[in-house]
């Protein structure tokens, strides 16, 4: 009654080797390193799935800093990941690369030159922050969608 439950997609169009793309998403450091406002990424001693990530950020005006544990698993085709971000606000996100033949979107094998990278996130929280959340996330996550596919092409 007092959450909130939205599905955001982001979807980023590469021309980079299905391999080399996978690789990258896989890799979850490399994944939390291209969004814009992280100062801080720390991987578990006891946990290597588990980074506590710090952000720096702005709150009607007043820069914070704010932390938060997110834990991947991957998938044969991306990874996934299950953020616990504070004030009751926690993320799952499922990253997925394709191969884009045509209009068909599959599974790679490497010898592709087009892919499709796909993040579905579901972001769950109270009401009261949905105002602050579902925005900024999406603008960083259309900021790190972006700064992946140009990681990519990058020769």
């Amino acid at each position: 009654m007092f959450t909130f439950c939205k599905t955001i997609t982001t979807t980023g169009n590469v021309r980079s080797q299905y391999d080399k793309a996978l690789a990258t998403v896989q890799t979850p450091r490399a994944l939390i390193e291209l969004n814009p406002v992280v100062t801080s990424i720390q991987q578990s001693a006891t946990d290597s799935s588990m980074y506590t990530v710090t952000d720096s950020i702005s709150v009607l005006g007043i820069p914070i800093s704010v932390s938060y544990v997110a834990r991947f698993t991957k998938v044969p085709d991306g990874i996934d990941c299950h953020v616990d971000a504070g004030l009751g606000t926690q993320v799952e996100n499922h990253w997925r690369v394709r191969i884009k033949s045509g209009e068909l979107e599959e599974v790679g094998t490497g010898e592709s030159e087009e892919c499709v990278i796909t993040e579905t996130a579901t972001v769950t929280g109270l009401f009261l922050v949905y105002p602050f959340v579902i925005p900024t996330f999406r603008s960083l996550h259309d900021s790190l969608m972006k700064n992946l596919v140009r990681k990519l092409e990058d020769k």
